[in-house]
């Protein structure tokens, strides 16, 4: 069979995953030796195939990370070489393979990346050293005692531990420690332009390495913690009882922890849209569902009957719509239009308010609207039907104000979303804030979705959870397209706003940007770019962009819906 799997290693056109996997079998019983490895590893274009080839081989394999230091020295290499997406890419099939490692391994490896100095961020003396390896060895004296394994196999304590010349040797590392004081060992933790830091380095192999490698590696922070807590939250699963640590099938795998609280399947799926690119998003979603059976929220009519309807539930939703099955996508309709509905309502008077038009109390009206109820007037025209007898006064004739109409009839409204998956949160306000200025009928409204193709929406954008569940989220971004699409539909340009929500990171030519910009500013249309619609206006946009469309006469900000209608009821007085 040895010949089989020497095929199989040697073909290009099998899967990475299977080539690693013949090279692991290879490596096991002696047909195949580590330069062979280094070779197809350094022929990988593709860092993704190269994270599936290192699954394959360590699944059977794993030993010679440990066994030749050469392996994991040109993973290092090629691990700081790539660029934040490109290790964003690369990352679960990496975390993925390590999870076939014991933390004892783990730990192993730390010490041969990062030469037992993981966790200090200055300069060590050689005293501080020499304690330090004197405590490890005391430890590992103790575990041994105790016949504590994988700790203290065959690892004797040294001579300088004996009661009997231990007090010679202290005495001999004193007496030498004044000659060594010049010879401190600094940690550079500078790096040149191009090259990562050595926090750097060491954040990118925690997050690679995951659980059991915190001793080494210490803890995460920010936007590293997340994802290191989105990873764990899938990949982990790979450990328990069968794999890595100890325990046996026949126990509950219950226990008390301090660890974060759960993450939930919504939480998940919503954190990892947020902090991930595109193609590292399809390689979590495909192995929950594919590896791991995560399929309640697309799957389970059951499960999704029983969620709570809200904003989490909802971009989980309209992020995982298109894995869902005819039945499971019926429950969630229903479930997104109980959220838009509640949305709807907090937003609509919000929005209609501003145009409605100013209370005139000079002049009556024959509208009866609770709102323009002119009690005063009311009372004091009614005063001649008081009822002495009952004691109360008969309301025959009520007075209500009347309203200055705000001429809007001649303006168009088209509002352009950016449907990629960082501005969920617009998407959703743009489709509740389209389907309201649709009500109000002086007001002509277009919604425009787009990433590189562009779908209009406008027909639709009466119902907004219809519109919602035709947005295909992801995809690349692609402005200038969208503004020249706007303006072919724009009626009369000095009657126009183009209300455009994005986060201005434009895929295709800046100069195509531009020039779309000037083309609607010089024509009379009034431009709105929006780096956020939604209840937050918190933004994270390219500012560079947004400033060269802001000299060619665009309007940048951030707005809630609300502040939106307030705007423009100001611009169509």
């Amino acid at each position: 069979f040895a010949d089989v799997f020497a095929r199989i290693a040697n073909d290009d056109a099998q899967a990475a995953l299977t080539r690693g996997a013949a090279m692991g079998a290879l490596y096991e019983i002696g047909e195949l030796d580590t330069d062979r490895v280094l070779a197809v590893m350094r022929y990988f274009s593709d860092p993704v195939a190269l994270g599936d080839f290192l699954i394959g081989f360590f699944s059977l394999a794993r030993e010679a990370a440990q066994r030749d230091p050469r392996l994991l020295a040109l993973l290092d290499e090629i691990v700081c070489g790539l660029e934040e997406e490109e290790f964003l890419e690369v990352l679960p099939g990496l975390r993925l393979a390590f999870t076939f490692f014991t933390p004892l391994e783990k730990h192993n490896i730390v010490d041969l990346l990062f030469g037992n100095r993981a966790g200090r961020a200055g300069p060590v003396d050689s005293r501080s050293a020499a304690e330090g390896a004197e405590l490890e060895w005391r430890i590992r004296a103790v575990a041994a005692a105790f016949g504590l394994r994988g700790i203290a196999d065959d690892l004797p304590v040294p001579p300088d531990l004996d009661p009997a010349t231990s007090e010679e040797v202290d005495s001999d590392r004193a007496e030498g420690a004044g000659d060594e004081a010049t010879g401190d060992v600094e940690v550079d933790t500078s790096a040149s332009d191009g090259e990562l830091t050595a926090a750097q380095r060491k954040e990118r192999w925690r997050l690679i390495l995951g659980a059991g490698s915190e001793g080494g590696l210490g803890g995460l922070d920010g936007e590293a913690a997340q994802r290191d807590r989105l990873l764990a939250y899938l990949y982990d699963r790979e450990y328990g009882a069968a794999r890595n640590v100890r325990g046996s099938r026949g126990e509950s795998g219950r226990r008390g922890s301090l660890d974060p609280s759960q993450i939930t399947v919504p939480e998940w799926i919503n954190g990892v849209h947020e902090l991930f690119p595109q193609r590292t998003i399809e390689r979590l979603e495909q192995d929950a569902l594919d590896r791991y059976q995560l399929e309640e929220i697309v799957t389970r009519p059951d499960v999704l009957e029983r969620a709570t309807p809200n904003p989490t539930l909802l971009k989980a939703v309209l992020r995982t719509k298109h894995l869902m099955n005819q039945e499971v996508l019926d429950i969630a309709r229903r479930l997104v239009r109980k959220v838009v509905e509640e949305l709807m309502e907090r937003l609509a008077r919000e929005i209609r308010q501003p145009f409605t038009g100013a209370i005139d109390r000079r002049r009556r009206s024959f509208l009866k609207i609770a709102k323009n109820f002119d009690a005063h007037e009311t009372i004091r025209r009614n005063l001649k039907h008081w009822d002495s007898e009952r004691g109360a006064m008969l309301i025959k004739d009520p007075y209500f104000y009347s309203r200055i109409r705000r001429h809007v009839d001649r303006w168009q409204i088209i509002i352009v979303v950016d449907q990629s998956g960082s501005m969920l949160d617009s998407v959703i306000h743009a489709a509740v804030t389209a389907s309201i200025f649709r009500g109000l009928k002086a007001i002509k409204t277009n919604l425009l979705a787009f990433d590189t193709s562009i779908v209009d929406l406008s027909d639709e954008s009466d119902d907004p959870v219809e519109t919602l569940m035709s947005v295909q989220l992801g995809g690349g971004t692609d402005i200038a397209n969208a503004l020249d699409y706007a303006y072919g539909l724009v009626e009369n340009p000095r009657r126009t706003i183009v209300v455009l929500i994005t986060d201005f990171y434009e895929g295709g030519a800046i100069e195509h940007l531009l020039a779309a910009t000037k083309q609607l500013t010089e024509s009379g249309v009034t431009l709105l770019g929006l780096a956020a619609l939604d209840e937050r206006a918190n933004p994270s946009y390219d500012r560079e962009t947004a400033a060269k469309m802001v000299r060619l006469g665009a309007h940048v900000a951030a707005m809630t819906p609300g502040e939106l209608a307030h705007w423009i009821a100001e611009k169509v007085r």
